[in-house]
């Protein structure tokens, strides 16, 4: 579980990246509509990420009760 966790963080990490990068495309004047749907494809994959890891943390917790 922590390697999943630190990989969750390290997308959140990499999404603050990519907000900095969308917002100097703005910034600049340029076209920034490719990496605003990266931008959204990430959170999208972040809050799946986090939804599985309490799914197999909940499957855990009960594995361990019923054992």
């Amino acid at each position: 579980m922590l390697k999943a966790q630190a990989d969750i963080l390290k997308g959140w990490e990499r999404l603050r990246n990519q907000q900095d990068l969308v917002t100097s495309l703005r910034a600049s004047g340029q076209n920034s509509a490719q990496a605003e749907r990266l931008l959204e494809l990430f959170k999208r994959t972040l809050v799946e990420w986090e939804r599985h890891r309490a799914l197999i943390e909940q499957r855990i917790a009960y594995l361990h009760h019923a054992g």
